[in-house]
């Protein structure tokens, strides 16, 4: 698949495409049955699989599941996703815990060459680059990513990457878009800034010379102030509890509930970071927590720049996957070559001077800045990152030897599991598998760990089996696993199907064995996922 690209794109190309996408499928519930059975085979005892087979013998053909089918059924005639919304809702909105742990992830740029640029010229060009992105997909001026340069792709959460927050709520959250938004909001020593960066009723952009002003204005007004109150802090709080201090907020008006406005309603949010991570293990750990109280994690897109130029982001989950991200990041470091000669440009004055936003801290919001800051510590604590460069052994390398990457990686997930874990057997691994093929597609989960790559993996701990055997056992579960994954991308997997069937029989009272079995109990103990990054060297 390709990066995005103005080549073969005009006005309304990519809704051109966007509206011939055809709808998420919905398999029968025997398809979703036996693909379900066969996923959970190797990881139950004898009781556990006659447990599910008796289930599933049991809802087939019922009344009940004739039911909750045609409800869904409906569902799919009357939406453009039958899945989106319930996603939406039920993997993310009522998830109370922090985002850090939820819905938070971070890209980053860890080998691109370094450009000998300093901290406020690498986020004025990256910025710029992020709003000349915004400002074609807007205008639909973006060709779609093409399966082998044929098959388009939805591209809608690429539009989900600006002007959206999450805000939280109590039991549920909510989603709210902007998109008349004209300014970003800059984040510096806890200090906010507001800098408008569109303009003639939205015709043009500010300019890189211009916002290289504007950032350096805010710059030497915030480091010539005391730390800023750590707001950005309560982001990471649980969502409950987040809602309450941010309703305080509202409640106290003034500058507190314009701010909180300004900031929520941003383009998006960047920050000029002092830390200088090297290497790729702290700099991605760094790109996800940072301090705890330098992360807005409710807007779609965190940009972070750090005082050693590298760069890296953080997108909200809700309404956006990796794949999106690192297309957008992709797409952000190609104009960044493009236009390197940009940064020899002096700054300008901006149309419009930067706007500090001001929080008065009251006693109450004092203590819940004080808890979760506390609380900030403690998550980062409990946050572990590791990143390698595995050099030579790409996916090139794996290609050359006939065998998909995406597979050989699985393998090695099981295989690594299975050596830690000897005793355990393998475990439910869930690998995101993309159906961008649909409109509005999103994911389905791709169950990665079958009885081919339980084969594989006892092969490989068996110090008498051959090495030719193994070879032919690694084979036969890559060739499973791709078959899978096809049929995932395909919208014939069965996790979101059944996820479907599972909310319409909460919502219908109905009872069904099958959602009781120890089978469907089955905890993801590995949640993995690979997403191809092409634009990573000079």
């Amino acid at each position: 698949m390709r990066a995005l690209s103005p080549n073969q794109t005009g006005p309304g190309a990519l809704d051109r495409f966007e509206q011939v996408l055809p709808r998420l499928p919905l398999p029968s519930i025997e398809e979703t049955l036996q693909t379900f059975i066969a996923s959970v085979d190797p990881l139950l005892d004898a009781t556990g699989r006659a447990e599910v087979r008796t289930a599933a013998d049991q809802f087939r053909g019922s009344d009940t599941a004739a039911y909750l089918q045609d409800r869904l059924e409906t569902r799919r005639a009357r939406h453009e996703n039958w899945l989106a919304e319930y996603w939406e809702h039920y993997a993310y909105l009522i998830d109370r815990r922090s985002l850090l742990y939820s819905t938070g992830y971070t890209v980053d740029s860890p080998t691109m060459a370094r450009l000998g640029v300093s901290q406020l010229q690498q986020a004025a060009m990256t910025t710029v680059a992020l709003l000349d992105i915004r400002r074609r997909l807007a205008a639909g001026q973006v060709a779609p990513q093409r399966i082998q340069g044929v098959v388009p792709l939805c591209m809608k959460q690429l539009r989900n990457c600006y002007s959206i927050v999450r805000l939280p709520g109590i039991d549920v959250d909510t989603i709210e878009r902007f998109d008349d938004q004209r300014a970003i909001v800059v984040l510096v020593n806890g200090h906010f800034f507001e800098v408008e960066v569109i303009f003639d009723e939205g015709r043009r952009d500010i300019s890189y010379p211009q916002l290289l002003a504007a950032l350096e204005e805010i710059q030497q007004v915030a480091t010539a102030l005391p730390p800023g109150p750590p707001i950005p802090a309560l982001t990471l709080e649980q969502r409950d509890v987040w809602s309450r201090a941010r309703a305080g907020l509202i409640r106290d008006g003034g500058v507190n509930a314009d701010s909180l406005d300004r900031i929520e309603r941003a383009l998006l949010v960047v920050i000029l970071d002092d830390a200088e991570p090297e290497g790729l293990t702290e700099l991605g750990r760094t790109s996800l927590c940072g301090t705890g109280a330098n992360r807005w994690l409710d807007k779609s897109m965190n940009l972070v720049v750090f005082a050693n130029e590298r760069t890296g982001g953080i997108m909200e989950h809700s309404r956006g996957d990796g794949e999106a991200m690192m297309l957008l990041w992709e797409e952000r470091l190609l104009y960044e070559r493009r236009f390197a000669s940009a940064f020899d440009q002096k700054p300008t004055p901006p149309p419009s001077p930067p706007r500090r936003l001001v929080f008065e801290v009251t006693p109450t919001l004092d203590r819940a800045i004080s808890a979760a800051v506390a609380n900030a510590r403690t998550l980062i604590d409990d946050v572990d990152v590791y990143a390698d460069d595995l050099g030579a052994a790409g996916a090139a390398a794996i290609k050359a030897a006939r065998c998909s990457p995406d597979a050989f990686i699985q393998l090695a997930l099981q295989l690594a599991y299975g050596r830690l874990h000897p005793d355990r057997g393998p475990c439910l691994t869930y690998e995101t598998a993309t159906t961008r093929l649909f409109a509005a597609g999103r994911t389905e989960c791709l169950r990665s760990a079958t009885a081919q790559s339980r084969a594989f993996v006892l092969a490989m701990m068996d110090p008498t089996c051959t090495r030719a055997r193994r070879a032919r056992l690694l084979r036969a579960a890559a060739s499973a696993h791709r078959a899978n994954r096809l049929r995932a991308m395909r919208g014939r997997g069965c996790d979101r199907h059944l996820l479907g069937l599972f909310i319409e029989a909460l919502r219908e009272g109905k009872d069904v064995a099958l959602f009781g079995t120890d089978a469907w109990s089955l905890p993801f103990e590995l949640a993995t996922s690979q997403s191809p990054v092409r634009q990573t060297a000079a």
